[in-house]
């Protein structure tokens, strides 16, 4: 079921007797312009961790254990040009639970979301300060996962030209210890108001019955939001940049532009290609660099089929850093060569589909595949899996073509002052 329930607010439901687990998700989605993340995932965490009736995480914790365990949380995620902020809850079916659960969890997501810890029209100063603390610490903490941290950087290079797209979903650590409380009620005020609303169920639940317990909440219209779906940055100079940080690894990660979008006509040769350069245990760069070579801890490919272009990542020792971008290369080369077997495409394409398959049996793979393609605007494809066999040489060979090196970002193991 996809369903309008008013102007800007809509209801997506997939019902299924396959899990134990419902999955319920309410998300609001605004344009990123590079000044509201920050401020938005602040908000997600105070809203997530009080409310009027439940003040504190420790009461808000005790609810939950009374609904069997059932689990809220609240993020936020940037795809495309959309900043999205999630409301999360997972919980046991009502047959299992003897009670029917589905009502309660929505109550429960009405209190954090619409009745929010307030004092004076402002939210309580000592949750917020918390919370502030909590998210720049976390997002400090991030950079001492080198291998994240090369990725943010790389994918920063990429996105120089656009500065809002420079910004990452989560705003930085410094965006976010400059958000004030002024800040915080407006973005409040606004994602109430003017926020693009999609209520997502999944799990053994009746249709009608959900829809007639979410129209109770106390949604309002809105003027419908246009974001593109696909973030188009055309080819752009090759831009590099290197770093140096006592790492005992380098990283070495590259950017490359590629066309192909979620729903196109090629993007399972995309898939496909993918798996074949890096995404797999098969790749070439799996089996090339990493295990022949033995030039790198780790080397893989994948895919932003929202924003047009491939992430390769690899870590290396530093005297390896020439050769192994010679190698990558070469590689590359292979690729829109058409130099891979027939086995190899055959064991990628079992590759993914085994993937997918086990993604169906994952009621939360299945929530975020809902996700994907209400935002893309792209409807269910029951032949996953003929597309992909049904994906020649020919295209795999045709969209490598159309890989063209960005950026490539070098951390590099070292002294900082040498």
């Amino acid at each position: 079921m996809d369903l309008e329930l008013m102007t800007g607010v809509n209801l997506h439901v997939l019902p299924t007797t396959q899990f134990q687990i419902t999955r319920l998700m309410v998300t609001f989605t605004t344009k990123h312009d590079g000044q509201n993340a920050a401020a938005r995932n602040l908000l997600a965490n105070v809203l997530s961790t009080s409310s009027a009736k439940y003040p504190t995480q420790t009461a808000l914790a005790r609810h939950l254990a009374t609904l069997y365990g059932a689990t809220m949380g609240a993020y936020v995620s940037r795809l495309s040009k959309a900043h999205v902020m999630r409301f999360k809850s997972s919980f046991i079916n009502d047959e299992i639970a003897g009670e029917a659960l589905f009502p309660k969890v929505l109550a429960l997501l009405q209190e954090i979301i619409f009745n929010p810890l307030l004092v004076k029209e402002s939210f309580d100063s000592e949750t917020v300060a918390l919370q502030q603390t909590n998210v720049v610490n976390t997002l400090r903490s991030w950079d001492d996962d080198k291998q994240f941290y090369a990725l943010r950087q790389v994918e920063e290079l990429y996105y120089q030209h656009d500065a809002a797209m420079k910004v990452p979903g989560t705003g930085t650590a410094d965006q976010v210890a400059a958000v004030t409380m002024a800040d915080l009620v407006a973005t409040y005020q606004s994602m109430l108001a003017n926020d693009q609303i999609d209520i997502y169920v999944v799990g053994k639940i009746d249709e009608e019955a959900v829809k007639e317990a979410v129209l109770a909440l106390p949604w309002q219209p809105r003027a419908k939001q246009v974001i593109p779906a696909r973030y188009v940055a055309g080819k752009q100079p090759v831009r590099k940049q290197e770093e140096v940080q006592p790492v005992a690894q380098t990283k070495f990660d590259q950017t490359y532009n590629l066309p192909i979008y979620f729903g196109d006509d090629l993007y399972y040769a995309a898939l496909v290609m993918n798996g074949i350069l890096g995404g797999t245990p098969y790749s070439l760069l799996f089996t090339n660099v990493r295990e022949k070579a033995s030039l790198a801890y780790y080397a893989s490919t994948s895919l932003r089929p929202f924003n047009g272009h491939l992430v390769l990542q690899t870590g290396i020792e530093t005297q390896n850093l020439a050769q192994v971008r010679e190698l990558v290369q070469t590689q590359i080369d292979l690729l829109q060569a058409g130099e891979f077997s027939a086995e190899t495409l055959k064991m990628v394409q079992a590759t993914l589909i085994n993937q997918h398959q086990a993604n169906l049996d994952r009621s939360n793979a299945r929530l975020e595949q809902l996700i994907l393609r209400n935002t893309a605007h792209v409807a269910a494809n029951p032949h996953f899996e003929a597309d992909i066999m049904a994906v020649t040489k020919e295209q795999v060979v045709a969209v490598a073509k159309q890989l063209s090196l960005q950026t490539e970002y070098v951390l590099v193991g070292g002294k900082a002052d040498d």
